[in-house]
């Protein structure tokens, strides 16, 4: 043997080489649901959603509108409903 195969033959037996293939397609469909899946529970979720937000929005404003559209009694019961109504307008 020539020295120089000799040498690439000496270095070569300590290397351990392993090769490990995983098909991990089936965990993958498991753990990450389909875009068209998620989606279609959006397109449920957003009106119920929706809705819910605008009745407790609607309770709000009824809540708000009797305080405001009766006749106060007193300055200090009618400053708090101007105030909020103020602040209001200056957020637009």
């Amino acid at each position: 043997m020539h020295t120089s195969t000799h040498t690439i033959l000496h270095a070569c037996s300590h290397l351990q080489v392993s090769i490990l293939r995983v098909d991990c397609r089936q965990l993958k469909a498991a753990l990450v649901p389909a875009p068209m899946h998620s989606l279609e529970q959006l397109y449920t979720l957003i009106p119920a959603l929706a809705s819910d937000l605008i009745q407790a929005f609607m309770g709000e404003v009824q809540v708000h509108y009797h305080k405001c559209s009766a006749n106060p009694l007193s300055c200090g019961e009618a400053a708090p409903c101007f105030w909020r109504m103020h602040s209001t307008n200056k957020a637009h």
